[in-house]
């Protein structure tokens, strides 16, 4: 007994030696020096992998350093298209960093990356808040690179919410900060005359795709001179101006020396093509990219090549192969959901406390014996912690699933009581709809939770069960009927008011109409909320909303006529 004690006391002894003698991580500030040199030369996935290697950022820095570390992994992972809604840490390196009179640039790289955040939160005020201060800081530095690219983001969050006057603003003021940046500029240039286009400005949109075009030949970027090319056919797309579509996505894919780019080529192509009426051209393109699905290494072109196809076959009435389609979307969402998860649990790993570690490693310094209680204290902790951890998971599971069954319920209740309100036709049919609408968002809201608890393929399992029942078809097709049964041919109504609807703006104004939210009609089409978003701004423009506080919902209410009798 006595020789296992002193063994126990020898091994605890020696880690608390360790923790005093030696940094955590001694090569993490050299790990964040070459990160923040290779971010500047936007060489991104090589910086993001620096970044991930440190493992103990919390001890390992001084409180300036890790405040640095902070910033930097935002700015990193935000350029990578990482999902940096729960990055909330940044905004302890904002507020260290504006209290810093000699970091104008940290101060404005943090004020900025945390306005980045709040714009994938959703929260546009805080976002342009964010930007606007963090150009003032960046005015007392001679970085234009950081000035061109915060004023170019205010641009962009203006564009986001159709006020094309302001965005434009921006992107001017952005644009001469690029005049020793050239590629840059090329990307502001596309800017610029993507919004001319919006405003229906055509000639000064081609004055800006011009100088872009000019710019990219004279330094002989031929990708920047693609990427402008795709981006103003996608813009004429937008516009229904198919046949200028068409000629810039076919100039871009011959300038295109890049071998991975095919498969995005083939599905613009077989979109375009599709939009256009020309089944067999979009056919023969979507084939030439479902080739290369199975190779690429983005799930998310992979999905967008699945779900497009699908669309085709559905279209061609070619169910068959509609269904193998639509199994392999679901394969590849599976691995996009599996892909999240692991990143997510790695994001956890890496939040720490700051000052209760740097607290921590004093005492350890200071005080041995002190060092050696906190040590078992902390594996106790430790302890309790994973107990409690495990604990909870499984009884959020067991809350899940009882929300799973408590939805089947209402389902199997709502499909008893369906058919019997019906018949009667009272004015409890407005209550049906709600009640429907109501399963799907809290369907939603329980999808959304689940992401973050549950394996994807259980919980995804479980909610098409509870949505689609026994008729597996997307929800929008199961929706549309029962919306017209309620609302008098609702759909009709809207198509006959508005008849310059596209088929993409059609189903967002009527579950707008129906009071459905951007996240709902999302989940419900089958599309991202910031797409939803860009629709709705382009149906207020057609349905003639031009005041920015009148709501959507409670104008085409107003407007759209009564089915006549």
């Amino acid at each position: 007994m006595v020789k296992i004690s002193l063994k126990t006391t020898g091994i605890i002894s020696f880690i608390s030696i360790f923790l005093i003698s030696c940094n955590p991580q001694p090569e993490a500030t050299s790990l964040l020096s070459q990160a923040e040199a290779l971010a500047d030369q936007d060489k991104t996935d090589s910086a993001l992998a620096l970044i991930d290697s440190i493992f103990y950022p919390e001890s390992s820095f001084n409180k300036e350093k890790y405040m640095q570390y902070l910033v930097t992994r935002v700015r990193l992972r935000y350029k990578a298209y990482r999902d940096i809604k729960g990055d909330t840490t940044i905004f302890a390196a904002r507020k260290y960093f504006r209290q810093q009179a000699d970091k104008p640039r940290w101060a404005a790289l943090a004020t900025f990356y945390s306005g980045c955040v709040y714009r994938e939160q959703g929260n546009t005020k805080k976002a342009m808040a964010d930007y606007t201060k963090a150009a003032t800081y960046a005015a007392k530095t001679g970085d234009n690179d950081l000035k061109g690219l915060i004023q170019n983001n205010i641009g962009d969050l203006f564009y986001e919410q159709a006020l094309y006057q302001q965005a434009l603003a921006a992107y001017k003021k952005a644009c001469p900060l690029y005049a020793d940046l050239p590629l840059k500029q090329i990307q502001n240039y596309s800017c610029q005359g993507a919004t001319y286009l919006l405003m229906r400005n055509e000639r000064q949109a081609q004055v800006f795709i011009e100088k872009g075009l000019q710019l990219a030949r004279r330094i002989k970027d031929r990708a920047g001179e693609s990427l402008l090319l795709q981006n103003m056919s996608i813009a004429y797309s937008t516009q229904k101006d198919y046949k200028k579509a068409l000629f810039y996505l076919q100039e871009s894919y011959k300038l295109n020396t890049d071998s991975t780019n095919l498969a995005r080529y083939y599905l613009n192509f077989s979109n375009l093509y599709m939009q256009m009426g020309k089944t067999d051209s979009a056919e023969f393109y979507g084939e030439l990219a479902k080739r290369k699905a199975p190779t690429l290494k983005d799930n998310y072109l992979r999905l967008s090549i699945y779900n497009t196809l699908a669309n085709l076959a559905s279209k061609n009435k070619n169910y068959k192969e509609e269904a193998s389609l639509r199994l392999h979307a679901i394969n590849v969402f599976s691995d996009i959901l599996k892909s999240n998860s692991n990143q997510a649990v790695m994001d956890v790993y890496q939040k720490y406390n700051f000052e209760q570690e740097k607290a921590t490693h004093a005492k350890l310094i200071n005080k041995y014996l002190a060092a050696v209680i906190l040590l078992l204290l902390a594996i106790i902790a430790g302890g309790a912690a994973f107990t409690w951890y495990l604990h909870r998971e499984k009884k959020s599971k067991h809350e899940i699933q009882a929300n799973i069954n408590t939805l089947a319920k209402m389902a199997s209740d709502l499909k008893q009581s369906y058919q019997q309100q019906l018949q009667e036709r009272e004015t409890n049919l407005r209550e049906q709809l709600l009640w429907k609408f109501d399963v799907i968002r809290k369907s939603a809201l329980l999808l959304e939770d689940g992401m973050q608890n549950l394996s994807s393929g259980y919980l995804l399992k479980e909610f098409k069960h509870i949505v689609y029942r026994d008729n597996e078809e997307d929800i929008w097709e199961n929706m549309l009927p029962l919306i017209d049964s309620m609302e008098n041919n609702l759909s009709e109504r809207i198509r006959l008011q508005f008849p310059n609807l596209s088929e993409n703006e059609f189903p967002v104004c009527l579950l707008t109409y129906a009071g459905l939210h951007s996240k709902e009609i999302a989940i419900v089409l089958g599309i991202t909320q910031r797409s939803v978003q860009t629709i709705r701004t382009q149906l207020r423009k057609k349905i003639g909303i031009d005041d920015a506080k009148t709501d959507t919902a409670e104008y085409l209410k107003r407007t759209i006529k009564p089915k006549q009798i």
